[in-house]
């Protein structure tokens, strides 16, 4: 709505249909994972479950390999 509430003078849209149409895309896709992404996306999730289970323990290992994947 915002989109249209901003008018045509103000880089908005002159109704929904139109603000629809230019927002929006129909055609279908096919997103492929990339499995290395893949890969550390899930390692960093082990060491969040880690750091949720071990919340008032010694976790020092943990934030140091969250900061080996970062340097991925």
């Amino acid at each position: 709505m915002a989109a249209k509430a901003a008018g045509e003078e103000h880089g908005g849209y002159k109704d929904i249909e139109t603000a629809v149409k230019a927002m929006s895309n129909l055609e279908k896709q096919i997103y492929i994972p990339n499995e290395q992404n893949n890969k550390a996306y899930q390692n960093i999730y082990n060491e969040y479950k880690t750091l949720v289970n071990l919340f008032a323990v010694d976790i020092r290992h943990v934030m140091r390999n969250l900061k080996n994947y970062i340097m991925l």
